[in-house]
């Protein structure tokens, strides 16, 4: 039986309009007259209205074989990118052989934020985190700005820009930043003392 791969899903209203809009743009992006959905529908092998029904989300029931079948090979996008707009706020990608896809709108996805809270509760565990943690809040709460620059090591500028990288990621919110900033200093502590300490024994 073939029931559980054919059978019809309701997908999400709001993933449903996203996906009608991210494959109206993409029929531009497979040939300029396929802004007339019929000369679309016509060439590529897909009803219209069915064509039409998906881009304008007025139905959520297709099975997932109709969209693997059908509207991927159709629209020139693999079945896997189509899963990932309407169930992870995925894009779409192109498939192998057809015209590129230029990402729109692209937001982080719900399954990536999924596997990075409980790295953030982790991490916010680790033992020896809470002083770097207070000194980070401190310092984002009073935005200082550091002023010794000229004195840092290659190794200690290299540590601050990887900083400045976190706070300037988008995926994460601000207090993802501020645990990660905070850990990323005590890991690095922990690296200089035993460096030291090895160093240490080696004199010894």
């Amino acid at each position: 039986m073939r029931g559980d791969k054919v059978a019809a899903r309701h997908w999400d209203e709001q993933a449903l309009k996203r996906l009608g809009k991210l494959l109206e743009a993409r029929r531009e992006e497979l040939d300029p007259r396929y802004h007339v959905r019929k000369v679309f529908a016509a060439e590529r092998g897909i009803h219209l209205r069915k064509a039409a029904d998906l881009e304008n989300g007025w139905r959520g029931d297709f099975p997932p074989q109709t969209l693997k079948e059908e509207f991927a090979p159709a629209y020139g996008v693999t079945f896997e990118s189509v899963l990932e707009v309407l169930e992870d706020d995925g894009d779409l990608v192109a498939a192998e052989g057809a015209p590129p896809h230029k990402p729109r709108d692209r937001r982080p996805a719900t399954r990536q934020r999924k596997r990075t809270l409980p790295v953030i509760a982790s991490i916010n565990a680790a033992p020896g985190i809470g002083p770097y943690r207070a000194a980070v809040d401190a310092e984002r709460d009073g935005w200082e700005a550091r002023e010794d620059w000229d004195e840092l090591t290659g190794d200690e500028l290299r540590t601050l820009m990887d900083e400045l990288w976190i706070w300037a990621d988008p995926k994460l919110n601000e207090d993802e930043k501020r645990s990660l900033v905070a850990y990323r200093r005590l890991e690095w502590d922990k690296a200089v003392r035993s460096s030291q300490e090895s160093a240490g024994l080696r004199r010894a």
